[in-house]
């Protein structure tokens, strides 16, 4: 009698201790930023004897992927893709032991949403940081260039949905949240691109204004107009007032009018200009022709000197007296010598755009007189076997070497060759060099 209890009892205890549930497990925490350890699944459990395992639910199955639905929503696998990865294989797991090992995937599932649910918080925390920092930048960029003071009422606006973006997060409203910092990230954007291209549009006209004014007082252009003066200078002052008191609009106003105004004005200083010099030059030409007439009259004039020298007539035309301006060659030399000289007083005097002008003077008369040098003088020959020719002559070694090179022979013997193709014994011909 006492073995069958002490029996009986063992058993008792047997039956108790299998259908004993395990200690609950405690709540899951936040994770941090870096992507979690992977949890293994639960060991697979097995039912007390006489105790029935309740099969999985479609609607367990639902909620787990309802659960993984939201977090992918909330962009959770990129902010916390172990845990999201986690919870993807604990429900494919669960799927797999659906009908073979119920215990186990109903734990599984459970495990599934605890972990969705767990990314999904995580997700939603670093999106909304990042959203922040975001919306925090922006607004500087704005600030930095004082959106606040030339756009206040678009700043204002576009600004707003970075508090109420926070309010949104703050009251679990992470759908409409998101929407709202996108949308505070776009207006922000937009305004920020907007007034950089209308500051851009500004500054140019400013820089232009002022670059047209420098140029106009260079070019002495207001003594052509001084009204204009206070009238473009007005304008520009009035750019800057509007500018220093964040008037947008006023100011590439302003400025785009005192560019156009100043750039008017150096068409009409210009044209009065050229106006001017046309002017002389008709003046000029005239009085040009005038004396001509004058010295040709005189050149046909008997002429007795108090000493008695008579001067007959000359009948000068305007070829003589364009050779009466052509300096000799010993001339032009010693003109260069005299130009240099002046250029050097000139600088020592400190007036060097006087002896730039002496010095280029110099440089040119030493050119043309430089341009007279010879090679030498060679005589065409009488040789009825080899008949001397420009062609022949300057393919000479002693000469250029080139028969290329006649027509510079022939050039510089122009007074003396009329026809290229016929020269005579005993010609002197130069040779340039």
């Amino acid at each position: 009698m006492s073995r069958r209890l002490r029996l009986g009892s063992m058993a008792l205890c047997a039956v108790l201790l299998a259908g004993c549930p395990s200690a609950p497990k405690p709540p899951e925490k936040a994770v941090p930023p870096s992507p979690p350890a992977e949890v293994p699944p639960a060991a697979p459990q097995t039912a007390a004897a006489g105790q029935e395992i309740s099969p999985v639910t479609d609607q367990e199955v639902s909620d787990a992927r309802k659960a993984l639905a939201r977090a992918k929503e909330a962009d959770a696998d990129y902010y916390d893709a172990g845990n999201f990865d986690v919870a993807g294989r604990l429900l494919d797991s669960a799927l797999s032991a659906r009908t073979i090992d119920p215990a186990s995937a109903h734990q599984q599932l459970a495990d599934a949403r605890g972990k969705a649910d767990l990314s999904f918080d995580n997700a939603v925390a670093r999106g909304a940081d990042e959203l922040r920092t975001r919306m925090a930048s922006l607004k500087q960029r704005l600030l930095e260039l004082n959106a606040d003071k030339y756009a206040r009422e678009e700043f204002q606006s576009s600004t707003a949905g970075i508090q109420e973006a926070s309010d949104l997060y703050a009251n679990k409203s992470y759908s409409a949240a998101r929407a709202r910092a996108w949308q505070a990230l776009h207006d922000m954007a937009a305004l920020a691109d907007r007034l950089e291209a209308r500051l851009d549009v500004m500054k140019t006209a400013r820089y232009d204004a002022e670059q047209a004014m420098k140029e106009a007082e260079s070019v002495d252009a207001y003594s052509y107009a001084p009204a204009e003066k206070n009238n473009v200078t007005g304008m520009y002052l009035r750019g800057l007032q509007a500018q220093q008191e964040y008037l947008l609009d006023q100011a590439e106003e302003s400025f785009g009018a005192a560019r156009e105004a100043a750039q008017e004005l150096l068409q009409k200083a210009r044209a009065a200009r050229e106006a001017r010099a046309a002017d002389e030059k008709q003046k000029a030409a005239e009085k040009q022709a005038r004396v001509m007439r004058g010295l040709e009259e005189a050149s046909r004039l008997l002429i007795v000197a108090p000493d008695g020298t008579v001067v007959q007539p000359r009948n000068w035309t305007d070829d003589d007296l364009q050779k009466e301006m052509e300096p000799s060659a010993a001339d032009l030399l010693s003109q260069a010598r005299q130009l240099w000289a002046g250029g050097v007083k000139e600088n020592l005097a400190g007036n060097y755009g006087n002896a730039q002008g002496h010095f280029d003077e110099a440089r040119r008369y030493t050119e043309t007189y430089a341009s007279y040098a010879v090679k030498g003088l060679y005589t065409v020959r009488l040789d009825p076997e080899s008949r001397d020719t420009l062609w022949r002559i300057a393919g000479d070694k002693d000469v250029y070497g080139d028969p290329f090179q006649w027509p510079r022979i022939w050039r510089r013997n122009s007074k003396l060759i009329k026809d290229p193709d016929l020269i005579q014994p005993g010609w002197q011909l130069i040779i340039p060099r």
